[in-house]
């Protein structure tokens, strides 16, 4: 009897413990996750007159802006689709401009067949207006010479007013902030093969001066006028 009472008394214990717990509501946050590796950071653009306000361009991976009250980069990309994922997720070029911290622009276009796009955006790359770059025009962030430079650049005198260096169509300029685009045509090199103009650099501290640099077959073009007349130096 003892036995059997025994047997009776763990049977109930198990019982009492195979009782799944009872569910209690919870609320979940999901966050980007960090993937190591997955190509090339051509290059990390700092502003020049705010301490600390960095930005790095990938080949294939997107842009980001470094957070120092959280230490970690921040991406400003995760809000492409399929259909624009060889565009937006491919910067050519970051641009960002002296005057003002919170205005950035980057140039998209992961390959040379692919839309190229201009991104724009004035609270440093939480949101973007995006206009397209004309048609035709080559951009490549996965192809070579993607680390000879930034091929963007706005002025510094004229912060409307941006030069972009391409790979196979000359220097083209914007004067309404990217949204419509002009090709240079004082400048001596009108195309060239890939990877063609390497990179735009405006003097902050001369108004006027700005310097293009040519890949192929190499050569460095300063202007002292805004890009009226070029000199190779």
């Amino acid at each position: 009897m003892r036995v059997a009472g025994l047997a009776v008394l763990c049977l109930t214990q198990v019982g009492a413990y195979a009782q799944p717990p009872n569910p209690t509501a919870q609320t979940y946050a999901f966050n980007p996750v960090t993937i190591m590796a997955g190509g090339y950071i051509p290059n990390i653009v700092a502003h020049p007159t705010e301490k600390g306000l960095f930005y790095a361009r990938t080949d294939i991976g997107g842009a980001y802006r470094w957070d120092a009250s959280l230490a970690r980069w921040i991406p400003l990309m995760d809000f492409t689709d399929a259909t624009h994922y060889t565009n937006y997720l491919g910067p050519e070029s970051i641009a960002l401009d002296p005057s003002d911290p919170n205005k950035l622009y980057i140039a998209t276009g992961m390959y040379t067949g692919s839309q190229a796009y201009l991104l724009y955006s004035e609270n440093r790359g939480q949101s973007f207006q995006i206009y397209p770059f004309p048609a035709g025009t080559t951009l490549a962030s996965n192809g070579n010479g993607r680390a000879e430079g930034e091929r963007l650049a706005v002025n510094p005198f004229n912060p409307s007013e941006l030069f972009f260096a391409t790979r196979r169509d000359g220097l083209w300029k914007s004067e309404d902030r990217g949204q419509t685009w002009s090709r240079v045509t004082t400048f001596p090199i009108t195309s060239t093969s890939d990877p063609g103009l390497g990179f735009v650099l405006f003097d902050r501290f001369v108004s006027g001066r700005v310097f293009v640099g040519d890949l192929v077959p190499g050569g460095l073009y300063q202007s002292l006028d805004s890009g009226a007349t070029w000199a190779l130096v």
